[in-house]
């Protein structure tokens, strides 16, 4: 059976860790080093932009004690600049990033979801989708399934996937409620049990986080899983490009 080739999404842009996270910068370097997909994270700041950043807490990058909903964007970029002890860098907004990359790859959109801000964000993130002009670029996941549901409250032809570690009896039952067009499961979930329930859902899947070669070959072997997110972009590619032929890559 010829195998499956799968898009490899790079994480955050986390190719090998020469630029921060979620900058264009990483993403960039993610591209040059084999990428065909990005997953980015977008969450309101305390000014009311969508950015592209990972944290609800700034202790890690920042050794602050505050919040990132509640910390204007000017502030988060002036402490970027004059971050001790690290690298600098400029956080983008998402209509930054959409700017540099539209018409490109792939674009998963991983929604940082703080419960009472998740309307607006819901509306905010379509309508930024919608103004690009390249909608079918991007997508929007979630851990969140009420969020995935407003998502498509707010633009039902914008593509969604829903976030999970585990599939219990739970989502089992409540998932037909929340119209996600993708599975986002993490690979250990990954077996032919639940790539037959994924069919029954009719179900394309983007599994997160690869970072082994040998995961990846067994992974590929499924037709259902579109796609891989990976902290290791050149490694994986390295392993792709010497195992499979290039084919065309369709979501």
């Amino acid at each position: 059976m010829k195998q499956n080739i799968p898009y490899l999404i790079s994480h955050r842009g986390r190719a090998d860790h020469s630029f921060v996270e979620n900058t264009i910068e990483a993403f960039e370097q993610a591209l040059a080093q084999g990428a065909n997909g990005l997953e980015i994270d977008v969450q309101l700041c305390g000014s009311g932009e969508i950015i592209v950043f990972h944290d609800f807490y700034l202790k890690r990058l920042f050794n602050r004690r505050r919040f990132t909903w509640s910390t204007p964007l000017k502030e988060l970029r002036a402490w970027g600049r004059a971050n001790s002890g690290r690298q600098d860098f400029y956080i983008p907004t998402l209509n930054e990033f959409i700017e540099h990359f539209k018409g490109t790859v792939p674009v998963n959109l991983d929604a940082k979801v703080f419960l009472p801000f998740f309307g607006p964000l819901a509306k905010y993130l379509v309508r930024t989708i919608k103004a690009s002009g390249y909608r079918s670029q991007f997508w929007v996941s979630s851990f969140n399934p009420m969020f995935i549901r407003m998502v498509k409250h707010n633009g039902a032809d914008i593509q969604t996937g829903f976030l999970f570690s585990r599939y219990d009896i739970l989502r089992k039952l409540s998932e037909p409620l929340w119209h996600s067009d993708f599975w986002h499961p993490k690979a250990g979930l990954i077996d032919d049990a639940f790539i037959k329930m994924a069919r029954e859902h009719n179900k394309k899947i983007f599994t997160w986080t690869v970072n082994d070669p040998a995961e990846w070959k067994r992974l590929s072997a499924y037709p259902e899983i579109r796609g891989i997110i990976t902290d290791k972009t050149h490694l994986m590619r390295k392993e792709i490009d010497q195992e499979l032929t290039k084919k065309p890559l369709l979501l």
